[in-house]
């Protein structure tokens, strides 16, 4: 019985005196990540010869990375806060969003759909001026998993588009600069 994978040199052989019929033979050995296609060649003493098709297997044991895009975005009707970000390979991803720093217990979102740029609407229904904190979770195929760093937004005052009022909810707004408009 031998085994061979492309592109490592790997080869191992076992003599029939090892192999016995029926049983099952493991092989145990050590890769870098990446796709490794294989086929098994297996012959017995009396010139009998088996070769499998080529399989394909994937070596993944790499956590994605999570990069944040900018700010996160208010709809036209203030009742919905976008977040959005990509990743460096495809992945799923789970939302934790709570009021408090533990936001493990508070909602939780869950998309399994794999994709390398992600967003999230989160629908605060126009609950004003309050502060969010939440963490991203993205895992990609082979179950290697990142958590992002913890960030916060707070949602708007009540007061949106085609009010006659002015709302602050970014700290980086001045009321003195916007006064006469």
């Amino acid at each position: 019985l031998s085994s061979s994978f492309n592109g490592t040199g790997f080869k191992n052989n076992i003599t029939e005196n090892e192999a016995v019929s029926g049983a099952e033979v493991y092989f145990n050995f050590s890769i870098s990540d990446g796709v490794y296609n294989f086929s098994i060649f297996a012959n017995d003493s009396a010139g009998n010869t088996l070769t499998t098709g080529n399989y394909t297997i994937t070596v993944d044991s790499t956590k994605p990375s999570i990069t944040m895009i900018g700010n996160f975005s208010i709809d036209a009707n203030c009742d919905k806060r976008r977040i959005n970000w990509t990743t460096n390979e495809s992945t799923n991803f789970t939302i934790y969003l709570d009021t408090d720093t533990t936001t493990s217990d508070g909602i939780i979102y869950l998309n399994s759909t794999k994709s390398t740029s992600h967003l999230f609407d989160f629908d605060f229904n126009r609950s004003s001026e309050i502060l969010y904190y939440f963490n991203i979770t993205s895992c990609d195929a082979g179950g290697n998993c990142n958590t992002s760093s913890q960030k916060t937004f707070q949602t708007p005052a009540s007061i949106c588009a085609g009010w006659t009022f002015w709302s602050v909810y970014d700290s980086f707004i001045n009321l003195s600069r916007i006064q006469n408009q």
